[in-house]
């Protein structure tokens, strides 16, 4: 058996190695009966407290956050080819001066203005690029996260896992060129605070908390065989993406608890807030009796509903790609063949919605309905409604429109004084060829976001930070292949035969009428005809399928190349 002195030794030696560490200071550990020769022979470390662990400055704040970033740097951009959306033309050989995350001043750049001047100043020739704001998504769903295979699987994620998993999507969005987007359900003041900080690089994010829905409506993502009682979270259901509100008090409810929280906007899927997810015509007409500032999809539109909206000044922001895309593997599997179906007829609607309302005067905004599985497909909405309308009119909802909706006309979304210093560098002209702002990899050169470099491929300019674009690989992932619908159709006693159809809606090609007077019937002059397309297969092998041509009346196309027309007038 030990004896006590060999216990106090060995635990002296114990506690040597301990303060040795500076893990403590040496009042605290060495016992009062420990011989005072042990003590004299005890090196003067042990006898000092010492704070070299935490050598904290005394005037260090504790409530301050250490990720927030210092002021940023100065930047002078001259020689610029300067995108001018509202005008819709470019304006060659501008300056910017950035500062303190504004644009400070735009004018034609000076000989001598980017002269050394000895100033701290970063100044860059952008002689080869068009200089374009950062793009507005004003239709995203951050809390639809990676991860599970099907669309249903993405809204069902816990709400901290997807929490912590909408950084990665935050990343692509910005890095996609879209410095501000607009949330109608899941985000949370939370991700608007931590984009504003840089805490996790992102774009700006507007956000209404969870969506509101009825229950059993679009919102509601209660499996079918699910007896959990709706008594959740207070009374009203909740998933990370939306909560279920059933009559007037828990709809007066949920609407508080989510200005509680901080939401910038509120979205009810089904109701008469403030924006609404909305499809049919009668749908749409009964929210704006009801006072809405907003609708969502707005797919069934007519042209009295588009007129109706633009008398009473409401926003409409479609999401068209959506619906060409996933009938392309693999997002075909986020359907079923019912879905697929419905899936032809409302996208073929969206299409006519949007020149309805691009014709009625509406401010039409630029949606994608961006979840993570979907993230490398949000610049297409560029080529799908590229496809119906002139760039400059697609550019103008993706930029001033939106800076509209969200409340910052003027300071998002064109390149003016005071305005936040959110800055693209192309390749390519967007108001001659707005289809280039979805070559994310070959066109799109630099990202700025508050006059930060957030990503570029400019030589000699790089982000500010390594966490700005982090690790993940921001080349575009392989897109998935168009393909045909293909259904079996009986013919009489006939067997099944495959019947094809294209996904995509087009305009009559403008010499439709001329080309076809010989078999011009009432028929021939209705809002739409179905026509045959020809294609090859992979294989070669020729297919014909139907094909949706959309007929916009003359007063309808005039309006929407008038606008055209004036955004490309000189001033």
């Amino acid at each position: 058996m030990r004896s006590s002195t060999d216990h106090r030794d060995h635990l002296s030696k114990f506690r040597s190695v301990a303060v040795n560490d500076d893990f403590a200071h040496v009042d605290s550990l060495i016992d009062d009966s420990t011989p005072n020769n042990s003590r004299k022979q005890q090196p003067t470390s042990f006898r000092e407290p010492t704070n070299k662990m935490y050598a904290a400055d005394p005037n260090y704040g504790i409530s301050e956050k250490p990720w927030l970033p210092g002021l940023q740097t100065p930047y002078l951009i001259y020689n610029a080819n300067l995108v001018d959306p509202r005008a819709g033309k470019i304006v060659e050989k501008m300056s910017l001066h950035l500062a303190r995350g504004k644009v400070q001043k735009v004018a034609p750049t000076a000989e001598d203005e980017f002269m050394s001047d000895g100033r701290e100043v970063i100044k860059v020739d952008a002689k080869d690029y068009y200089v374009c704001p950062g793009l507005i998504d004003c239709h995203v769903h951050l809390m639809a996260v990676h991860g599970a295979a099907t669309l249903e699987g993405a809204f069902s994620f816990p709400h901290e896992m997807a929490m912590l998993r909408t950084a990665g999507t935050l990343r692509g969005i910005l890095s996609n060129g879209f410095t501000t987007v607009r949330d109608t359900g899941g985000a949370t003041i939370a991700h608007a605070q931590a984009t504003e900080e840089f805490l996790i690089p992102g774009p700006r994010v507007f956000q209404c908390g969870r969506m509101l829905s009825q229950t059993g409506g679009h919102g509601d993502d209660t499996e079918v065989w699910n007896d959990t009682s709706c008594c959740k979270a207070n009374g009203i259901a909740a998933s990370a993406l939306g909560r279920l509100c059933d009559g007037v008090p828990d709809c007066l409810r949920a609407a508080r608890d989510n200005m509680r929280k901080g939401a910038q906007h509120l979205k009810n899927m089904g109701g008469t807030l403030v924006t609404a997810h909305c499809y049919t015509a009668d749908g749409v007409r009964h929210a704006i009796a009801g006072g809405v500032r907003g609708i969502e999809h707005g797919n069934m539109i007519d042209r009295e509903t588009a007129q109706l909206m633009a008398e009473n000044g409401v926003f409409l922001t479609p999401t068209l790609a959506l619906h060409t895309f996933v009938t392309m593997p693999p997002y075909d599997k986020f359907e079923t063949p019912e879905g697929l179906r419905k899936n032809a007829i409302v996208g073929d609607a969206g299409n006519r919605a949007i020149c309805y309302a691009e014709a009625a005067g509406v401010t039409v905004c630029f949606g994608t309905d961006t979840t993570g599985p979907t993230l490398i497909m949000q610049t297409y909405e560029f080529v799908v409604r590229s496809r119906l309308l002139p760039s400059p009119v697609v550019l103008r909802q993706a930029t001033i429109n939106g800076a509209k909706q969200v409340g910052m006309e003027g300071k998002l979304g064109e390149p003016v004084d005071g305005a936040f210093a959110d800055l693209l560098f192309l390749k390519k002209n967007p108001l001659e060829n707005v289809p280039s702002l979805d070559e994310v990899k070959d066109n799109l050169m630099l990202v700025m976001k508050d006059g930060r470099v957030v990503k570029s491929q400019v030589k000699g300019l790089h982000p500010e930070r390594d966490s700005q674009t982090g690790t993940q690989n921001t080349s575009p992932a392989p897109r998935p292949k168009p393909k045909v619908w293909v259904y079996a159709q009986k013919r009489g006693s006939e067997d099944w035969a495959d019947v094809y159809h294209f996904p995509d809606v087009e305009l009559f090609p403008p010499d439709f009428d001329v080309l076809n007077h010989h078999a011009m019937t009432q028929s021939l002059w209705s809002r739409t005809v179905v026509s045959q397309k020809f294609v090859s297969d992979d294989g070669g092998v020729s297919l014909s399928g139907t094909l949706l041509l959309v007929r916009l009346s003359k007063e309808e196309q005039e309006a929407i190349n008038g606008k055209a027309t004036e955004l490309n007038a000189p001033n």
